[in-house]
Order: C-alpha cells, then structure tokens, then sequence
C-alpha cells in the first residue's frame, strides 16, 4: 500500500465515522421530539385535571364547605385548594 492509498484509507474511516455519528444524532433526535410530544400530551392532560379540580373546588365553596373539608374529600392539601380556589 502506498502513501496514498493509506491516505485515502483514514479519510474512509473518518467519513465512516462521521455518517455513523450522524445517523445515531438522528435517531436521538426523533426520539427525542417522540419523548416531548409525550410530555407536552401530559402537559395537557395536567392542565386539564387542574382546571376539573379548580372547577371542582369553586363550586365546593360556593356551596359553603369549608377549604379543610374540600381538601380532606378531594385528596388535597389545603394549600392546594386555596391556590386554585
């Protein structure tokens, strides 16, 4: 083999190498936007659950129940039910 071909050789291998990184970046970035679709469809769906459970509280208190008594029902901490109250 002479100088050139050893040459050539290493940049093969280089190259080899490069598309190899690349092609593994590519796949943790897809799974990287699967895993922030996901939080983002949790996200939601928390954001949800908080405004049910707001609405839930305000119609509580409304009605006369004590904050005490809404958090102990609904499984909150008082904190809870006068942050969403």
């Amino acid at each position: 083999m002479n100088v050139e071909d050893e040459y050539f050789s290493i940049i093969e291998k280089q190259d080899t190498e490069i598309l190899m990184k690349t092609r593994e970046l590519a796949e943790k970035t897809v799974e990287l936007e699967e895993k922030n679709a996901q939080l983002d469809e949790k996200n939601a769906q928390l954001d949800e659950k908080n405004a049910q459970l707001a609405k839930s509280i305000k119609l509580l208190l409304s009605a006369g129940m004590p904050p005490e008594e809404i958090a102990a029902n609904l499984g909150v901490s008082l904190d809870t039910v006068m942050q969403l109250r």
